[in-house]
């Protein structure tokens, strides 16, 4: 209950405010009956709720706050969410969804967790920073579709992986969880909060204009370095496919999908993670 009320949360971000009986953000509701679930199911103990509290009064602050207090709001508000999703604040018990599973003959075994503290703190971003606007525009599916042969033939150039064609038992299970706990917040987290600065700042320097993007896909690149420098070097390439499509449209929904496409068309074609040493 406590994750299925989370992703509804997530989705509710791009619904219509609600009547209560002032207009009320709709993902408010849904993300208050989010916490109290998971409070009483224990996936949330009070450091976390604290954190979460932390995190809701930075995104607030770095909305509202002006210059120096506004950038100070902000690096707190992205150190905190970075922290929260590589799990380094406690208070949170995320449980396993699959467990040392092997979708490939020959790929590593991998285990999907439930990843509250990662949930929580990419719906915030996405609610106070992520510029959205409905479908994206055609052209993101051109986007999508490059960045997609792009980064899966990479991959398998460096062999990395193979061609794979699979849909096990936990498929669509697993792309759903993949969907709104992982393409979400990292979305919300790169394009929304750094990728977004970034460009307000290369807006006032012409000659930066494609620093933002090549800056964010590095980035998002150094933060996949833990599965090894081939996997760090082929989520570089991936994340200047997302970069370029939210540039395109400054709309998070073009980077979420050009992301969600590469996860899914891996998962489902080829092998997944990775081939095994």
């Amino acid at each position: 209950m406590t994750f299925l009320l989370l992703g509804i949360a997530i989705l509710a971000v791009w619904a219509p405010p609600l009547r209560l009986p002032h207009l009320v953000p709709a993902w408010w509701p849904c993300f208050a009956a989010a916490l109290l679930a998971a409070v009483v199911e224990g996936v949330v103990r009070w450091p976390g709720l604290l954190a979460i509290a932390l995190l809701l009064a930075c995104a607030w602050g770095s909305k509202r706050a002006d210059g120096a207090a506004g950038a100070l709001f902000t690096a707190a508000l992205a150190g905190l969410a970075l922290a929260m999703a590589l799990h380094l604040v406690p208070g949170f018990r995320n449980p396993v969804h699959l467990a040392g599973v092997r979708a490939s003959v020959d790929g590593a075994g991998f285990t999907q967790y439930l990843n509250f503290d990662k949930g929580a703190a990419g719906l915030v971003l996405l609610a106070f920073h992520g510029r959205r606007g409905g479908f994206p525009p055609v052209r993101t599916l051109l986007i999508a579709g490059v960045t997609v042969v792009v980064t899966l033939g990479l991959a398998v150039a460096l062999a990395h992986v193979r061609v794979d064609v699979k849909w096990p038992s936990y498929a669509l299970s697993f792309l759903l969880i993949n969907l709104l706990f992982t393409c979400v917040p990292e979305e919300a987290f790169f394009r929304g909060l750094v990728q977004e600065r970034l460009m307000a700042i290369a807006a006032r320097r012409r000659a930066w204009a494609g620093a933002s993007v090549v800056a964010c896909a590095a980035l998002f690149g150094l933060a996949h370095l833990g599965g090894g420098p081939t996997a760090a070097a082929i989520a570089a390439v991936a994340g200047l496919g997302y970069a370029v499509a939210y540039a395109a449209t400054r709309r998070v929904e073009a980077a979420v999908l050009a992301h969600f496409a590469v996860n899914a068309v891996h998962f489902i074609g080829f092998t997944y993670p990775h081939r095994s040493a």
